[in-house]
This record gives structure tokens, sequence and C-alpha cells, in this order.
């Protein structure tokens, strides 16, 4: 054999044992543990690697700390991020788990919320992300710097874009400026999707029907995000994304007609209640949409009673609702028009209070 034919080989196999190889589940995973240098290394052994970047000459590249969640971080302020080309790996319609941890740097001023208060972000906010809002493609995070709160987002071939964050506005659904946080979004491949602070989850979403994660053609972004553009000010550890996601709870939806009723459906709250014994484990006011379409949960496996209750109609109960993790349990039905009194009960009273406003104009 020729000398260079040897040669070829030699490299070859030494190329090879320096690649990574390819984990199960595992898309990209940014250790960030160079501690110097211009680029992050994916470990994954997809080569999704990531390149220190500025948007601007004016702004630096990406600073690297000896000090991170994990060995050392990498620093990101307005101006630069971490970018990591398009792949076909990152090109991601089905499920995926996405996570990162962030330490923002606080302004030292701080707002009130229902628990407490919460010491605002210094910069933009940032997070990350591979796809934008203007066409509703792809999926990422991002920060509200003057609230600290965290915002998921995931487009949807059927759906489209969905942001998504905790509701409740409390301590919980917030990061802590000056310490490390973990921040994450899944969609399980199907019909939820859901957000994560510091190992609670603080959104669920359901849609309607099973849909599939709409491609964006624009590279990953670490650090920065193309959906609202912003920038953290901040350290980055530790980004991964994983087709694994971790077991998802149950829900309970369905369609809710109203009877007789004709006009705008979402003028007409309804109140949805969702027992477990004699204990109340959820309790919500919906605004119906055209089609009378609701969800509500999540909830861990087992044994409910739900019940749907409007002003001028009867309210409904319904025992021994079999949730499971996973999907939707679906309860739909009518709600009979004509409890003018609001006892559960159409009777008599209801009908005098009829005679009695016979002739009248209605609201």
């Amino acid at each position: 054999m020729k000398k260079g034919h040897l040669f070829l080989i030699a490299l070859a196999v030494v190329l090879a044992l320096a690649a990574p190889a390819v984990r199960a589940g595992m898309i990209i995973d940014l250790e960030m543990n160079e501690g110097a240098g211009t680029t992050t290394a994916d470990s994954s052994g997809n080569g999704n690697n990531g390149t220190l970047t500025s948007s601007q000459i004016i702004y630096p590249i990406p600073i690297w700390k000896a000090v991170g969640h994990t060995g050392s971080c990498l620093e990101t302020f307005t101006g630069n991020y971490i970018q990591v080309p398009r792949s076909p790996s990152l090109d991601i319609t089905g499920a995926f788990h996405a996570s990162m941890w962030v330490k923002p740097y606080g302004m030292g001023t701080f707002i009130p919320i229902p628990d407490g208060t919460i010491e605002t972000l210094s910069g933009t906010g940032g997070g990350f992300s591979k796809g934008q809002s203007s066409d509703a493609s792809g999926y990422g995070m991002y920060l509200v710097s003057n609230a600290a709160t965290v915002h998921g987002w995931i487009g949807f071939v059927k759906a489209g874009g969905k942001d998504f964050y905790g509701p409740q506005g409390v301590a919980a659904d917030r990061v802590v400026a000056g310490a490390w946080n973990l921040i994450e979004i899944d969609f399980d491949g199907s019909q939820t999707y859901r957000l994560y602070v510091n190992n609670s989850v603080r959104y669920t979403g359901l849609l309607p029907e099973p849909d599939t994660v709409k491609i964006s053609a624009r590279d990953l972004y670490v650090g920065h995000e193309q959906i609202v553009g912003t920038y953290i000010d901040g350290r980055v550890d530790e980004f991964k994304i994983t087709t694994e996601v971790p077991a998802t709870l149950g829900f309970i939806s369905g369609t809710i007609t109203l009877q007789d009723f004709v006009g705008d459906l979402s003028l007409v709250p309804v109140r949805i209640e969702v027992k477990q014994g004699a204990t109340v484990i959820k309790s919500e006011q919906k605004t119906l949409d055209q089609t009378g379409s609701y969800v509500i949960g999540p909830f861990t496996a087992g044994t409910y009673e739900i019940s749907f209750s409007a002003c001028k109609f009867r309210k409904k109960v319904v025992s021994g609702v079999e949730v499971h993790d996973g999907g939707p349990t679906v309860v739909s039905g009518p709600l009979l028009n004509g409890d003018l009194n609001g006892d559960n009960s159409i009777g008599t009273p209801d009908f005098d209070i009829l005679s009695g406003n016979f002739g009248k104009l209605g609201d």
C-alpha cells in the first residue's frame, strides 16, 4: 500500500476518534467549557457547534468566564451572542425539549408582584431562538427585562405562533437576577407544549388538534433571540435540545353549547370547576370561542368531577371523568337555557320571572 494511502487512512481514523459520537435523542449540547477561543463545541455528535458573534463591529464577542453553572460559561451583552448555523437536526418539526441556564444581571430596582417583589433585569431580556414571530416559525425563549418574566415561543404549522408564559405573575414565573436559573420549553410532538422556570412547570398549553413545528430557515442564536429581538445581559451556560420529552400530564377539553343561544359566545363566560372528591382542583372562568371549545388542566392521572355553569343556564355536572397522562379527555355537551334565578333548576320561579318581565325590553 502506498504511503499516501496509509496517511489518508490514519487521518480518517484520527478524525473519527476526535469527533464525538452521536448521542441518542440529543440534538445539540453546548456545555461551554472551553474557557477560551471563539467557538464552543457541540457534544451531541451532530456538529451543531457555536461561534461567538457580535451583531456590529462596535460590540465585542461574548466573553469567557471561569465560573459558570458547571465549569466555565459565557457572558453576553447587547449586541453579542452564540450563533449556530442551520442544520437538518435543528429544523425540528416534532417532539423536543430545550433548556439553558441563565444568570441575568439586575438593575438594582425592584417591582411589586402578587407574592412579594422582584428585581428587574439589566439589558433588554434575551434568550435563544431558531425562528421568528414575523412568519410564526421555529422555537425559542426570551426574558422580559422590566418584569423578569420568561416567555416560550413555538410556531406551529396549523395553530400558528404561540407566545406563552406563566399566567399568575408570581415569583415562580420569573427569573432571579444575579442567580443561576434553569429555563425550558418542550413540545410532545402532538398537542401539548410547556414552559418551565427552575424545574417548575409554569405554563401548559394544548393545541386544538395534532400539529407540527413550522421549520424556520434561520440559524440558532443563544443569548440573543429573534422573536422580539432582545439580548441577555448576564451569563449563559449548558444549552441543550433533546427529543426526549418528560411525560406530560392530562387535560380535559371539549365543546360547550348554550341551548337556544344566538349571538357572540365570547359574551357569555362559562365557569368550569374540576373537583376530586370534595376538593376543588381547579376553577376557571373561560371565554369560549365561536365553536364553544375549551381546554382546562393540567391534571395528574385520576378520576374527577367537572361542572360547567353560565348565567341564565342550568349547571351541568359530569362525574367519573377519567384523566390520563399525555393526552386530553373529552367532555362536551349543552347547558340548558332557562335557569333565571340561579338555583340550578328550571321551574315555577323562573316562569314567574319571565311572566313579570313580559313585554319589557330585554338586555
